[in-house]
């Protein structure tokens, strides 16, 4: 529960891990800087009423106009991810006609569920069907042929340094990923690990395109 938009649950949802690891209510309220009778009313809540006894919030929250069009926003937002919150505040006013500081549409943000993520990427021509062939019918018993010595299995990964434009950050719902293209020179930094001895090599390339 690490992730749940309201910090008062993840509070309760750490304390009852705490708890559930062996430590001391004394100690989990000296390391939280919570009162011992907060964390005994945090167990007895969850003795009582479970998981979701915990996920309740009972206390008088504001509303704001924004909630209302929350769904609508939400659409939007999905299809097209505001890359700042100065432009979601901008997006925001032209679909709702509803004008708010940037801090309140950070807020509104999150409670929608969103949050600033960093941008990854995938390969543009991406063939799953062949990726499990692969996987099923090469993959699995090279390793299996490695595992008995009989034949040397590496797992490589890099990094590549262009002179590139990249959209670094977002708010959305999930993580986006965009099509990457590479620059006429790159350097590629390469990583390697033997499947069975986990033994890592490491090098760099300059290539150029």
């Amino acid at each position: 529960m690490i992730h749940h938009p309201d910090r008062l649950v993840q509070q309760r949802m750490l304390c009852l891990r705490m708890k559930y690891c062996g430590h001391k209510q004394g100690d989990i309220a000296k390391v939280l800087g919570l009162s011992r009778n907060t964390i005994g009313n945090y167990m007895t809540l969850y003795l009582n009423s479970g998981i979701e006894g915990l996920k309740t919030l009972n206390y008088n929250q504001p509303k704001s106009a924004l909630d209302e069009y929350g769904p609508r926003v939400e659409v939007d937002f999905r299809q097209a991810p505001p890359r700042s919150v100065r432009e979601a505040s901008a997006r925001i006013k032209k679909l709702t006609k509803i004008k708010r500081s940037n801090g309140r549409v950070r807020t509104f943000l999150k409670r929608l569920g969103m949050s600033p993520r960093q941008t990854g990427q995938i390969p543009a021509k991406a063939d799953t069907q062949k990726q499990r062939i692969f996987h099923d019918e090469v993959l699995v018993p090279l390793l299996e042929q490695c595992q008995q010595k009989k034949c040397h299995v590496l797992f490589l990964d890099s990094a590549h340094f262009v002179l590139a434009a990249f959209v670094s950050i977002v708010w959305c719902f999930e993580r986006v990923f965009i099509k990457g293209a590479s620059g006429r020179f790159r350097l590629n930094v390469l990583g390697v690990v033997h499947a069975a001895t986990k033994e890592f090599t490491g090098f760099c390339i300059l290539c150029r395109k």
